[in-house]
């Protein structure tokens, strides 16, 4: 009998599952607490393998789908019991004539700001194809600056915005009902930018009036008072999450090099200049525990990259082009990083990469007449928003092998798109209308 084996690595356990050649459980062995988590897959049988995570309640549970190709079947769901402070994942698709005849498995979500959200929950397939809603108006204050959102868990948003007397709001989706705008004061200088390392949390950044870097989070149960993290910093703010319990934000100081300021999850690190000369934000994005990748214009009009390894900062690189936005990164999966900016042409333009090596740039046409938004809500698939030069939204999507055709939402708009998803077939596109009220608009 040929079997599998596989090797689960968690923060709190660690499991090696044997299988046989139906999927049965042949053996499990506990050993010592690791500090990562890993999907070691030993080629030792023909079956298609999945690894996901499921939510249920408070805790998340990883689970093993397995299929034998030869045999279409529902898949054996191994349960490796549940855990918590799970960081990272290496896993598997079925084959494209299995998935066929049965609906994608959910897919693996981590905690860093990256890629396909946290925390997707499960259930059936759609029973019809997803298509897009017509766009919906939110009540509340006006917008001073361009919304922010983002998801910690299925069927959840929460978009942020400056109002006009500088302080910040916030509107949420909790699955059923709308809420907001809920003033949450402050005194801003720029839009503020929302992070989460889990279920149930919010971490929220943005330049003060008096130039500092200021926070304000959610618990769980309450919003926490405001925070001076100080500094004297000259752009928006930028922030990511690779672990529970981690935080890393970034913004330009007045020498206009990129600093950088981390929570360790006991204590914030001092203010550290990571040198260069940017003309824009800062953006950043992890694609895997202890990895950040951080991109900017440079003085050139060049997009430029600095990357933490989990050891070292390694030098400024020069990825080239000619930019006129600020670049907007995401990743699908572990060193897999894809880049967007607007080019000289008012074009969209890309580069994709593993963080060492890089494709050539690829211009993707359009006239854009904002900052783009980019998310990516499966593996290898990209979805990229901007407004255009007549005034409505755009969208052109990766789907795994080529770009789409350019496609109009529709809509007059005043700021940039921005974007969240918290399941493979759900987006929400959020504005600022010519209203100055928060518009939407959802593909499910």
């Amino acid at each position: 009998m040929s079997t599998r084996a596989f090797y689960i690595k968690t923060t709190n356990e660690t499991e090696y599952t044997i299988l046989d050649e139906q999927g049965s459980r042949v053996e499990d062995i506990d050993v010592p607490t690791g500090t990562s988590v890993e999907v070691l897959e030993h080629e030792l049988s023909t079956h298609d393998v999945s690894v996901d995570f499921c939510r249920e309640g408070d805790q998340l549970d990883c689970r093993i789908n397995i299929w034998n190709p030869r045999t279409p079947r529902e898949g054996v769901n191994e349960m490796l019991g549940t855990q918590d402070n799970i960081s990272h994942v290496k896993w598997h698709r079925p084959t494209a004539d299995l998935k066929a005849q049965m609906h994608d498995p959910p897919r693996p979500r981590n905690f860093v700001q990256c890629g396909p959200p946290p925390f997707i929950g499960g259930g059936p397939p759609n029973a019809r194809p997803p298509s897009w809603s017509d766009w919906n108006r939110h009540g509340g204050e006006l917008l001073a600056t361009e919304p922010q959102v983002v998801s910690w868990g299925p069927d959840r948003l929460d978009v942020f915005a400056m109002g006009f007397d500088r302080a910040m709001l916030h509107w949420w989706w909790n699955g059923t009902t709308w809420g907001g705008s809920e003033n949450l004061g402050g005194r801003l200088s720029s839009l503020p930018v929302p992070v989460s390392w889990g279920p149930n949390r919010l971490d929220v950044f943005a330049r003060g009036t008096d130039r500092a870097l200021w926070r304000r989070w959610w618990d769980g149960s309450t919003w926490r008072d405001w925070q001076s993290l100080g500094g004297v910093i000259t752009s928006e703010p930028t922030a990511v999450a690779w672990g529970p319990n981690r935080l890393d934000t970034f913004a330009r100081g007045t020498d206009n090099a990129l600093w950088h300021r981390w929570w360790n999850g006991a204590s914030w690190g001092g203010w550290e200049s990571l040198g260069g000369t940017i003309t824009t934000a800062p953006n950043v994005v992890s694609w895997g525990p202890n990895r950040l990748d951080v991109f900017a214009r440079g003085s050139d009009g060049a997009l430029w990259h600095r990357a933490w390894d989990g050891s070292r900062w390694v030098p400024w690189q020069s990825l080239g082009g000619r930019i006129t936005t600020r670049p907007t990164a995401t990743c699908w999966g572990p060193e897999r990083i894809d880049v967007f900016a607007r080019g000289t042409d008012a074009g969209l333009w890309h580069r994709g990469g593993n963080g060492t090596q890089w494709d050539s740039w690829k211009g993707l046409g359009g006239r854009l007449s904002s900052e783009q938004s980019v998310i990516a809500r499966e593996p290898n698939r990209l979805d990229v928003f901007a407004r255009g030069g007549d005034g409505a939204i755009w969208h052109r999507g990766w789907d795994g092998t080529h770009w789409t055709d350019a496609t109009s939402l529709a809509g007059m708009v005043t700021t940039e798109p921005t974007v969240a998803s918290w399941g493979p077939e759900h987006l929400d596109v959020f504005v600022r209308g010519t209203d100055g009220k928060l518009w939407q608009r959802s593909w499910s």
